[in-house]
């Protein structure tokens, strides 16, 4: 009986090490503020192509990871991972990777522009992906870890220097009527 006894209470040891629950993810959050946000999210901008003319962006990020780095990405016109050129395809993205640095609070703000002759000619889609962290390969629309990704598109309409785009049979392009299956309502 005392053996039974013995050997019963050999286990009562108890786990003395502490488990780890992972912290739930929170991915950041692109938001359109009045006032902040420019330009506003789903808003057609209209810009003529005069050089030294720009386009400004400033985007207001919420990101509960406040001490975590906001990295940013901008994408223009870009409908394909890669892109044929001599020697090769290249997959590099328009601009490089930028990057917010955190600040302790959970809004951060993304500044971006770009010189409107940079630009082609009418419709004009540019996307933002903002993230804690992208992979460097491929498309560089793939955050490290799943789902901690936002982005949102913006639509840019360019005119000729003369303010006008001319068409083909003589008339000037409108440019709600260029961009309307393009842009959402």
């Amino acid at each position: 009986m005392l053996a039974v006894a013995t050997s019963l209470s050999a286990c009562l040891i108890t786990r003395t090490e502490e488990v780890r629950v992972p912290t739930p993810l929170t991915r950041p959050r692109i938001q359109d503020v009045q006032g902040l946000t420019t330009p506003r999210l789903g808003a057609l901008l209209q810009v003529d192509g005069t050089d030294g003319n720009t386009v400004e962006f400033r985007v207001p990020v919420d990101d509960d990871a406040v001490n975590d780095p906001l990295q940013f990405q901008f994408f223009v016109n870009d409908d394909r991972d890669c892109v044929p050129q001599d020697g090769g395809p290249s997959c590099e993205p328009v601009s490089r990777l930028g990057a917010v640095p955190s600040n302790g609070t959970t809004r951060r703000t993304i500044n971006k522009s770009f010189l409107v002759s940079d630009l082609d000619l009418g419709c004009n889609r540019i996307e933002l992906y903002v993230s804690s962290a992208f992979r460097i390969e491929g498309n560089f629309h793939t955050p490290v870890r799943d789902g901690d990704v936002d982005f949102r598109t913006w639509w840019v309409f360019v005119r000729s220097p003369s303010g006008t785009l001319p068409t083909t049979d003589g008339g000037v392009v409108d440019p709600v009527e260029a961009c309307r299956h393009l842009v959402q309502p």
